[in-house]
């Protein structure tokens, strides 16, 4: 019956839930809102005594956790589950039906979530019908800190998805991802990059049609390596976070925001740049009601309109949270925000002979750099090109770049390049 409806699911959304253009996308968007809000006025205990335009953030949603959702859920009760099951490896989060997962923490907060069964069904088949053909057998490898029943919605003799932990070094994978011989590759982008060189390298076997990176921000650098190897024109991206499906890519090539699913509330960082950060309302997600959320990730909006005929807002790149940007005193004592892709290029820019790389603020005046492979002469030339965007394009003096041996990475967890220990 389970595999029925996302079969019925999956047809609805890949050929008739489609909008000719964006005034049809609003009306479709103010109808359902004015059904959730109505809905949400009765059944959850925050709305009842809070305006609809209440200040949502992770921070609220935890705190009023068991008053916001509709289902009676306690905050407790869903992260014990969830921690429970990661340091058993045994994935099986569920409570009274819903589907429950616990996001990485890599900003410090750890976001809870749950998922109703018909929305599970409804997510699947969604993903599905952007990336998958099921009149084609399709077998997906998929790279996780944890698995979850929502990844394994769907499971059919057309679509075998098999889970591989990251919790393991990647080279462990490789016996049983050459038996798989996957079509659909899904995992972060340093992981797809490791994946990339053992091809390279003639120990992995594998050729997937497409590629799907997923929690990282995509490193140009990494991007090139992922696709000479795996021989893609581009890399898709799946962008979702415990407060939904965000953005997906069109036939393309190009992201766009999944605003047939949610609505999109955004206001300009950088209007020269295209720079945006946003809001977001959940127009399906009656259980957790995530309205007016904001979103801490910064999003470059697209400047031409893309030609695939979605008329939802087509996104040129994710540039990481709030949280990845570094932030400085000038020498007039003003504070200065440097947006991490800035960072990524100048770094990029100085040595061609550049492998891989991190940098962490760790105070106002002080960086450290990761950088492969640790040779001096590209240790100069990164330290040169800083100091100079630093000192001739934003007057911030006085920054010490230190030098490390390995990343910070946390096992099993996301991979953040550029990130500050000061906005934590």
């Amino acid at each position: 019956m389970k595999n029925l409806c996302l079969l019925f699911y999956y047809i609805y959304y890949k050929y008739f839930f489609k909008f000719k253009n964006r005034t049809q996308l609003l009306k479709h968007q103010n109808k359902l809102k004015k059904k959730l809000f109505k809905f949400v006025k009765i059944k959850s205990p925050f709305y009842k005594i809070n305006p609809i335009t209440s200040k949502m953030n992770k921070k609220v949603m935890l705190e009023h956790f068991d008053s916001i959702n509709t289902c009676g859920l306690n905050k407790d009760d869903v992260y014990n589950l969830c921690i429970e099951g990661e340091k058993s490896r045994n994935f099986d989060f569920n409570i009274d039906g819903y589907t429950v997962g616990l996001s990485s923490g890599t900003t410090g907060q750890r976001g809870l979530f749950f998922v109703s069964p018909k929305n599970s069904l409804k997510h699947a088949a969604f993903v599905m019908s952007k990336y998958i053909n099921l009149l084609n057998k399709n077998k997906i490898a998929y790279f996780q800190r944890a698995n979850s029943n929502l990844y394994e919605t769907g499971t059919s003799r057309r679509l075998q998805l098999c889970f591989f932990d990251l919790i393991f070094p990647t080279e462990n994978h490789i016996e049983e991802l050459n038996k798989l011989k996957p079509n659909i590759l899904i995992a972060p982008s340093r992981v797809l990059k490791q994946l990339a060189l053992l091809k390279k390298n003639g120990l992995l076997k594998i050729n997937p049609k497409k590629v799907i990176n997923i929690m990282e921000v995509l490193d140009p650098n990494d991007k090139k390596i992922i696709m000479e190897n795996f021989s893609v024109k581009f890399i898709d991206q799946f962008y979702m976070a415990t407060e939904g499906i965000i953005g997906l890519t069109c036939k393309n090539g190009n992201i766009h925001l999944c605003e047939e699913l949610m609505a999109i509330d955004y206001e300009f960082e950088d209007k020269a740049t295209g720079r945006i950060s946003f809001k977001l309302t959940d127009l399906y997600r009656y259980e957790q009601p995530h309205i007016n959320y904001k979103m801490t990730d910064i999003l470059e909006l697209s400047k031409e309109a893309c030609s695939c005929g979605n008329p939802a807002l087509s996104i040129k790149a994710i540039h990481g949270r709030r949280e990845d940007s570094l932030n400085f005193k000038n020498a007039e004592g003003n504070n200065v925000e440097i947006y991490p892709d800035f960072i990524a290029r100048t770094i990029l820019f100085s040595n061609e002979d550049i492998e891989d790389y991190q940098v962490i603020q760790q105070s106002e005046d002080t960086l450290e750099l990761y950088i492969s492979p640790n040779h001096q002469k590209i240790k100069d030339d990164i330290t040169l090109n800083l100091k100079s965007l630093l000192k001739e394009k934003n007057n911030i003096d006085e920054v010490k770049i230190n030098f490390i041996a390995k990343p910070l990475i946390k096992k099993g967890g996301k991979f953040r390049r550029i990130y500050s220990v000061i906005n934590s």
